[in-house]
């Protein structure tokens, strides 16, 4: 039963909108309005920001399971941050933490982990270097720079809302993408 229950308030937000398209489809059948392709289409109410919230809670959720079962199948092991960037520090490094305003190049392989697809190498597209904090790479890469310095070498497990969350990247990366990270801190000014 407890089971049932927990599937239950995971599925929630869909139901919610599941009966919202339901409802709608049901008031044009009530005012005798037909939909021929022609016709503006009636589209759904908006979510409400609790609606929307919940609808985030739950595929944050989502993520993590798959993330821990993930990393239970390919027997890593990782440290988790408050907001859910996943990491391990492969090699140290020397000198201090890198910090922000330093500018950080770096040499990466990011790969879907889900199904090992690469999108991006340094060795094929180029190292990347970003001023850290200035958002201009994902957050998830921005915190855990944080606990690098130079030439530390991790890993880093990016779900989407530390990533490219919805929409991807709008070139190689898919939407919703949970990506493996794997980077060399080479230089820092």
């Amino acid at each position: 039963m407890p089971y049932l229950l927990t599937n239950t308030r995971k599925l929630l937000p869909v139901l919610l909108i599941l009966l919202t398209l339901l409802a709608c489809r049901e008031e044009n059948k009530q005012t005798g309005s037909a939909v021929t392709g022609k016709e503006a289409v009636t589209k759904p109410a908006p979510l409400t920001t609790e609606e929307s919230i919940e609808l985030n809670r739950h595929y944050v959720r989502m993520d993590q399971e798959r993330i821990i079962a993930q990393i239970k199948r390919m027997g890593l092991e990782m440290e988790k941050t408050g907001t859910g960037l996943w990491y391990r520090i492969l090699e140290e490094g020397a000198e201090r933490n890198i910090q922000e305003g330093d500018v950080v190049s770096i040499e990466y392989r990011m790969n879907d982990l889900m199904n090992g697809e690469l999108y991006y190498d340094s060795r094929r597209d180029g190292l990347k270097s970003f001023t850290v904090g200035h958002g201009n790479v994902e957050s998830g890469l921005e915190e855990g720079i944080l606990l690098l310095k130079l030439n530390s070498r991790a890993l880093f497990i990016m779900p989407p809302s530390l990533a490219y969350g919805l929409t991807g990247d709008g070139s190689k990366i898919p939407s919703r993408t949970t990506l493996l990270y794997e980077i060399k801190v080479v230089a820092v000014d």
